[in-house]
């Protein structure tokens, strides 16, 4: 797998974080600095723990012969489906008229976000698994994930500090564009090896 390619991926699970931020950032009277890192830091320790489980569940199953040497391309089909399907789940996401309780708050809560993150745990524990079988390098994978995750949260936290967050539902479809694209292009690729 290529940097861009891994860059993108992270980039396309992002931007779920970033709509959850941007959902959060609208709520509150004023951001803090403080906040901010402190919520940079929680959300790419919790990337790199998901994407780690799911890398090593990922490396588990082929030391344990079930997806090895020949089979290396069903492992990368494998990770072009997974990322089509999280793209098409964020698209389904993007749809959704969920009621979203508008009550201002003082600052933005670690709590909250946490919680949040939560909830979409097991994708991101799929798209490790997707990583691992498509042949990621795995300092690229950290280098990904960190410069993404503070990306999204603080771009996310203005973005709806600044504008309210009807635009949350644009935040997923781009991250399912850049999911479904690359899942198709890596797809395409491994059948083009064939």
């Amino acid at each position: 797998m290529e940097w861009l390619e891994c860059v993108l991926i992270v980039c396309g699970i992002s931007f779920d974080v970033f709509a959850q931020m941007e959902c959060q950032g609208s709520l509150v009277a004023n951001i803090k600095k403080a906040q901010i890192i402190k919520l940079c830091l929680a959300v790419v320790a919790w990337q790199f723990i998901a994407l780690f489980l799911g890398h090593s569940l990922a490396n588990l199953l082929v030391a344990k012969g079930d997806i090895a040497g020949s089979e290396l391309i069903l492992g990368q089909v494998m990770s072009a489906v997974i990322l089509v399907a999280l793209g098409v789940r964020q698209i389904f996401v993007s749809q959704a008229k969920l009621a979203y309780v508008e009550k201002r708050e003082d600052t933005l809560s670690l709590k909250k976000m946490l919680l949040l993150l939560g909830r979409v745990t097991m994708y991101t524990i799929l798209t490790g698994i997707a990583l691992a079988f498509s042949g990621a390098n795995v300092v690229m994978v950290i280098v990904s994930v960190a410069l993404m995750s503070v990306l999204a949260v603080t771009l996310g936290a203005y973005a709806g500090y600044n504008f309210g967050f009807e635009h949350k539902a644009k935040a997923y479809v781009a991250g399912a564009a850049i999911l479904i694209i690359i899942g198709a292009e890596l797809l395409i690729k491994t059948l083009m090896t064939l």
